[in-house]
């Protein structure tokens, strides 16, 4: 008989995007900020992380933030 494979450790971190790991709480943010209709820039100052890395993991969550707006 063969062994089953052991259980994974329970992790804090939902998933690592761009050497970033992300956080339950973090990804929650994320999806406030996406309804809310915060812009990516805001995001970046808030997060403290490249624009790339925040729309990487936008992106596996099936997320999209508003367009900018370019009459304000």
């Amino acid at each position: 008989p063969v062994a089953s494979r052991p259980p994974s450790a329970q992790s804090s971190r939902s998933a690592v995007t761009s050497g970033h790991a992300w956080s339950d709480p973090q990804d929650e943010e994320l999806r406030d900020a996406a309804e809310a209709g915060m812009q990516l820039e805001e995001l970046v100052d808030h997060f403290e992380l490249p624009g790339e890395t925040i729309t990487a993991r936008l992106d596996q969550l099936g997320l999209r933030l508003a367009a900018p707006d370019l009459l304000g």
